[in-house]
């Protein structure tokens, strides 16, 4: 009787010790998950942003929308992102006007040897809010006079 006492005072140690291991690699993973998507989202916005200053910048005089895009881009990347690699931002301007930043990078696992791509794009057109205003304006005064 006291011997078998004795054996489940000790089993009750063990699955302890095992659901342990379990309930923290789930609790790591899950942290993991949080780091990849403030890295997704940060970037995301941060490509966005970029592309946005791009195509300001491709309205006013004397400025470059590839290059405005570009620095804002390197400026906004220059964060700490968790276990990132290979960062890379890409810019294009497109002859339609359209402004693309992209941000690429890999990500490695934190207990485990788990590799993933990040691939973030933000998109922007070059606007010409004068030629805008003035197609707008045309555009109402037509509606007004046919209703």
């Amino acid at each position: 009787m006291i011997k078998e006492k004795r054996w489940l005072k000790g089993s009750l140690t063990v699955e302890v010790t095992l659901l342990m291991v379990v309930i923290m690699m789930t609790i790591m993973g899950v942290w993991y998950l949080f780091f990849f998507y403030y890295n997704r989202a940060w970037l995301t916005a941060a490509a966005c942003e970029a592309a946005v200053t791009g195509a300001i910048a491709g309205e006013m005089e004397g400025q470059d929308a590839y290059y405005a895009a570009a620095w804002r881009g390197y400026l906004l990347s220059q964060g700490s992102f968790m276990g990132a690699r290979n960062m890379e931002c890409r810019t294009d301007l497109s002859p339609l006007g359209t402004v693309t930043v992209t941000y690429e990078l890999d990500t490695h696992g934190i207990m485990v040897d788990v590799n993933s791509h990040l691939s973030c794009k933000g998109e922007a057109a070059i606007l010409h809010p004068v030629r805008w205003i003035r197609q707008l304006k045309a555009a109402g005064g037509v509606i007004m006079k046919a209703g």
